[in-house]
């Protein structure tokens, strides 16, 4: 299940806390991101409780429970290799440095303290009458300071629950457990779950155990938010298409409209023209008919295709009309990677699948627009300060903001009409174990596209992705996740270069 976790099979597992008793992983004195892998594992296990939509919440607050008791571990070893007592008068001294020298290069240092065989870390699951009850335990015990470092994080949030009020009020994240509690107390909160009864770090016997509790019985919250609210009055006042694109539809809809109609009309867009041309002249329309004209090229690419190419058209049209933000070229270069991406992924799974994720494709980040536009600066903070903490932005984006950028996305395409195949690739794009199953396939292949485009720009890596799902699309290993994606991002540099 987990690289640290040899010959654990997940079924047994399961089968331990299902029986009500619990069962544990011992762990590395630090983990990192291969953690991510234990999310089909929290998935399958809240869905036998009827709670899977509460998969991603617990990986976010796991990953930084375990995140804080590698950084206590790492500081032990630290300490220790300086001959310095962490309880003793030169901590404060001796924490600056280990910041530094440590903290401040913590990718680069995580395997050699890893290595260290006096600490672990040990994960324990267990149904505690009630509720399921997650430990993070490690061999050490806190500090006096540590100890009043946390006990301060607590009354702040009860003094700002809010996690954007957070922001302002906390400035020192150097050891870890600053906004890190902030956010585990303000996830658990917006999730239905009151927090101060369901999240606790003790330390006693030199252990210290950080204790996260999931009720079997969880009532969400309403949303009240205030953006919340400006959200869906943004997406109820999405402009519409251009009228030009909506007549084309319409002929394309029609069971009267020849195909002689339907080129005229796309012939009076010069960018949607040229779009057909370039793509009926493409390798993956060859045809007998080289250089073909508007009429003949509608025919060999077909009305599905073309009902693609308007939605697009018109979407990102209607988008550049309204938002004007700095990121918008960039986002849509994004969306073409991931477009790329999920076409290559589902050759050979029918011309159906590998129409309807390009699409999605160049769609999947709509909501992020308006997200972005309505509010930037919470949006870039966000992105800054949980770039390396989360697995899918989403969960943290509707934890401070109340709705996530995949289902603002999802509901501008409901709201133009889109088909329901595509709105559901765009809703599940971070939690693909969750989509019905009737649109998994597409769900899955635009999950793992958007893994790639990220990891290609260094912002994921291969533990980001569903193991069962990468395996299905040939990448069972890092390896061979690797070897795919430089593959792809050669293509697409072939393509773009018209090589």
């Amino acid at each position: 299940m987990l690289p640290y976790a040899k010959g654990v099979d997940q079924r047994d597992l399961l089968a331990q806390i299902g029986a009500g008793g619990p069962a544990s992983l011992r762990l590395p004195a630090v983990v990192d991101s291969r953690i991510n892998a234990i999310s089909g594992f929290l998935y399958r296990l809240l869905g036998s409780f009827d709670l899977s939509y509460l998969s991603e919440v617990s990986l976010v607050l796991l990953k930084e429970a375990l995140s804080n008791a590698s950084k206590a571990n790492a500081k032990r070893i630290f300490f220790r290799d300086q001959g310095i007592d962490i309880q003793g008068p030169e901590y404060e001294r001796v924490k600056d440095e280990y910041t530094r020298q440590v903290l401040q290069h913590w990718e680069d240092r995580q395997a050699e303290f890893a290595a260290n065989k006096e600490h672990y870390i040990e994960l324990r699951f267990a149904k505690d009458g009630k509720r399921l009850r997650f430990d993070v335990i490690n061999n050490v015990e806190l500090t006096r300071q540590e100890e009043e470092r946390i006990q301060a994080r607590r009354a702040s949030f009860q003094k700002h629950p809010d996690i954007n009020a957070a922001f302002s009020s906390i400035r020192d994240d150097s050891e870890g457990a600053g906004l890190g509690i902030f956010l585990c107390l303000s996830l658990l909160e917006n999730a239905g779950i009151p927090a101060e009864a369901n999240f606790n770090i003790s330390s006693e016997a030199g252990v210290t155990t950080t204790t996260i509790g999931i009720p079997l019985q969880v009532t969400p919250p309403e949303l009240k938010s205030d953006f919340y609210a400006r959200v869906l009055h943004e997406i109820e006042e999405l402009p519409s298409f251009p009228d030009h694109i909506g007549r084309i539809l319409s002929l394309c809809e029609s069971e009267t409209a020849s195909v002689a109609a339907i080129a005229d009309a796309i012939g009076t867009d010069p960018g949607l023209t040229a779009q057909i041309l370039k793509m009926v002249n493409s390798a993956g329309y060859m045809s007998r008919n080289r250089n073909p004209g508007l009429r003949d090229a509608v025919k060999i690419i077909g009305l599905n295709v073309i009902r693609n190419l308007l939605m697009v058209s018109g979407a990102r049209d209607a988008i550049g009309r309204r938002y004007r933000i700095k990121q918008l070229e960039q986002i849509w270069e994004d969306s073409n990677r991931v477009s790329f991406f999920a076409r290559r992924l589902a050759s050979g799974r029918g011309a159906g699948v590998m129409e309807l994720v390009t699409v999605a494709g160049l769609l999947f980040e709509l909501g992020k627009i308006v997200l972005m536009s309505l509010q930037p600066e919470v949006v870039e903070k966000l992105e800054k300060i949980f770039e390396k903490r989360v697995r899918t932005p989403g969960v943290i984006e509707e934890t401070v903001l109340g709705i996530a950028h995949p289902e603002i996305g999802a509901r501008m395409a409901d709201e133009w009409n889109f088909p329901d195949a595509l709105v559901a690739a765009i809703r599940y794009q971070h939690r693909p174990l969750s989509a019905p199953p009737e649109y998994s396939q597409e769900v899955q292949i635009i999950h793992v596209a958007a893994i790639l485009q990220r990891a290609s720009v260094g912002e994921a890596d291969y533990y980001c992705g569903e193991p069962e799902l990468l395996e299905s699309l040939g990448m069972a290993t890092e390896e061979q996740f690797r070897e795919r994606l430089s593959a792809l991002e050669s293509a697409y540099a072939a393509g773009k270069n018209g090589s």
